[in-house]
């Protein structure tokens, strides 16, 4: 089980070169998908976000979001870069309206996609 991240431990974490995720769920019920974003440290010392937004293929026994067909191939994904890990956070809260994020070490968004999956009622 994933535990959610404060501000300081996600700082801490990309200074060791780990990858930050939060889960932000679906886009809307009528289209089947499902989004995120992840933060990185670069060899510059600056800290990038990226959103990523995928089909929802999934069920309980397969939530690899990572291996789901991305919904333009071709795009390059949305990504902006950061002087310092509490500009980005001040981005991720602005930008996609969380008050609270839930940041995570990389993977544990598949947590977040099997609760989503089980509150829908699917398998």
């Amino acid at each position: 089980m994933y535990k959610s991240l404060t501000e300081q431990e996600v700082g801490t974490y990309l200074n060791q070169g780990k990858t930050i995720e939060v889960f932000l769920g679906k886009i809307s019920d009528d289209k089947e998908i499902i989004s995120w974003i992840d933060l990185q440290k670069t060899k510059g010392n600056l800290v990038t976000v990226t959103y990523y937004e995928v089909f929802d293929e999934g069920n309980l026994d397969w939530l690899d979001l990572y291996a789901f067909s991305f919904i333009d191939p071709d795009m390059d994904f949305e990504t902006k870069q950061f002087e310092s890990t509490e500009k980005a956070i001040k981005y991720v809260k602005e930008k996609y309206r969380l008050t609270e994020p839930k940041f995570l070490l990389r993977g544990g968004i598949q947590e977040e996609y099997e609760k989503l999956i089980i509150s829908e009622g699917r398998q």
